[in-house]
């Protein structure tokens, strides 16, 4: 098949969505297939990467860059559809590309954007209007989810925990779940006390961890609270945090290589992820394969997370600063809920979701 994955940055500079495109093209192509990815850059150039072709797209408007993409992607798509026989949508991006005829589309919503600023399940009209005005960009997010949603007739969700509540949001009761799984032979526990020294890490001291692309929507700023807050915790941050400013007890360390968040996945201690809402976190299960213990609320749509047992789960922030002293106060209560993250992200092995991937694709092309 002539596949085309529809992303919206580098793999090596996205999140969670970036990271499952890349790794579901790899699949696909070692599985016989031919797959083109389609990001957004500072210009427009087409580069070969892990025998993936990046059709880069020129944005450099400041200002709505997801909506530029999306319109200049839908005429190169336009152009271009006769050179695939499937284009995959995730998320906002590729709403306009819905549209396209004499071209097989699915979908996948990796969460959807209308909770991203705290919009609450029983959402009115009223308090819908007024999210928009708050937070326009997330607002044009939502609207070009749900314009791909109307147009295309496969769609496939992340998260059963979140499943009916995307249904009751898009009025689609055929959305269909497929969990994403990861690379098990690459997270894996690696020796932290040599990692450690090797990173300069105090072996004495409990490390929290926070990933994310995103950081108003993972709560960066309230991470960063909660540890100022602690006794001695010390929290290290990678991704987006060219914005926020650090002390000696965080540490900010921006966009690092994927081996290198490897080894701070297999030296910290927890993973602190105060998210708004999370459909299902690669961040999460990476971590916990790697020995991580997640600290998250009660709106990340992550099947497997037992509190207390393999995870923290907060109901308020006043619990996140209640788990944050439990930990410090009795670290070794980490030993066994360690082990038991291991075990439960061994269950998530993305061979199982990129064939599932792979088997949905075939049956559309190939009518089966």
């Amino acid at each position: 098949m002539r596949i085309l994955e529809i992303a919206y940055k580098p793999p090596e500079l996205g999140g969670g969505v970036e990271r499952f495109v890349n790794g579901l093209s790899r699949y696909l192509i070692l599985n016989g297939n031919d797959v083109h990815i389609m990001i957004s850059g500072a210009e427009n150039k087409i580069y070969i990467k892990n025998n993936i072709k990046f059709i880069q797209i020129k944005v450099k408007f400041p200002y709505f860059k997801k909506l530029i993409y999306n319109i200049k992607l839908y005429f190169y798509v336009k152009k271009n559809r006769n050179k695939y026989d499937i284009a995959h949508i995730n998320g906002d991006n590729g709403c306009f590309a819905s549209r396209i005829g004499g071209l097989n589309k699915i979908m996948t919503l990796h969460g959807t954007s209308l909770f991203s600023a705290g919009v609450k399940q029983n959402f009115t009209k009223i308090s819908i209007i007024r999210w928009g005005l708050m937070h326009p960009n997330l607002f044009f997010s939502y609207l070009m989810e749900r314009y791909s949603v109307r147009h295309c007739s496969t769609i496939i969700t992340v998260s059963a925990g979140l499943l009916d509540t995307l249904k009751k949001i898009y009025s689609k009761n055929d959305i269909s779940v497929i969990n994403i799984g990861i690379n098990t032979a690459y997270f894996r526990p690696g020796d932290r006390d040599e990692i450690r020294k090797e990173l300069n890490m105090d072996d004495k001291l409990i490390y929290a961890l926070w990933v994310g692309m995103y950081p108003e929507r993972k709560r960066l700023n309230f991470a960063m609270e909660l540890i100022k807050n602690s006794k001695n915790m010390h929290l290290i941050c990678i991704g987006n945090t060219e914005k926020y400013s650090g002390n000696d007890r965080i540490h900010l360390l921006g966009h690092v290589p994927d081996d290198t968040l490897l080894k701070y996945y297999q030296a910290c201690d927890l993973l602190l992820l105060p998210s708004v809402s999370e459909a299902f976190s690669l961040t999460i299960v990476e971590g916990m394969a790697c020995g991580l213990v997640p600290v998250t609320g009660k709106n990340v749509y992550m099947p497997g997370l037992k509190n207390n047992i393999n995870s923290f789960i907060a109901g308020t922030d006043d619990d996140y600063k209640d788990i944050i002293t439990k930990i410090e106060d009795k670290p070794d209560i980490l030993i066994k809920m360690s082990e038991n993250a291991i075990k439960t992200a061994y269950e998530y092995s993305d061979e199982k979701t990129y064939s599932r991937y792979l088997d949905v694709m075939q049956k559309i092309v190939y009518k089966k």
